[in-house]
């Protein structure tokens, strides 16, 4: 799945949403002026169709979430993750991550990252390239990128991702049950 594919998937999420609200909205307006029906009848019918409505309106969010999260998660183990099943391999990139976290500045991340990449020693490389996206060292993670085509790309998409994952205020509004 590419950005582009997520956007307009979530675009798709955020029009059915919007579809659904105006069928509420209808359906409500439709049963409160009906003169067959008793206020009784009426209250009933708009309670748990208000309630059938906003489970389509919950799903349709859970879904969004859901495609955001699976993207995000492809992203990070393709920039930050390590698939091999050697033993010595796992144990080797967990103390880069352990070198890593306790690198306090960008100088230093580029340090560290220059003498990683100059050794071949991509774990520490990849270990510094994730404390670099998560203390917002850009030069770290330019540097990482000269040396690996398509990570910039991945960075920035990966930003963008996390960004869509935190607009919680715009999501609530965009699946709000108003009924």
């Amino acid at each position: 799945m590419t950005f582009e594919y997520l956007k307009s998937e979530i675009s798709d999420y955020r029009t059915e949403a919007k579809a659904t609200q105006k069928q509420a909205e209808n359906y409500r307006t439709a049963v409160q002026n009906d003169p067959k029906l008793s206020d009784e009848y009426k209250r009933e019918e708009i309670q748990h169709a208000g309630k059938v409505f906003k489970e389509k309106l919950v799903n349709l969010k859970d879904r969004e979430m859901v495609a955001i999260q699976s993207r995000k998660d492809t992203l990070v183990r393709d920039l930050f993750g390590y698939t091999t099943t050697d033993p010595s391999n796992i144990i080797a990139y967990r103390d880069a991550q352990d070198r890593a976290e306790r690198l306090e500045n960008q100088a230093a991340a580029l340090t560290v990252l220059t003498r990683a990449q100059q050794s071949g020693d991509k774990s520490l490389a990849s270990a510094v390239l994730l404390r670099a996206f998560d203390a917002g060292w850009d030069q770290v993670a330019l540097a990482y990128g000269e040396n690996n085509p398509g990570t910039i790309d991945k960075l920035h998409e990966l930003n963008a991702v996390t960004a869509m994952a935190g607009s919680d205020f715009q999501r609530a509004m965009d699946y709000a049950s108003f009924y």
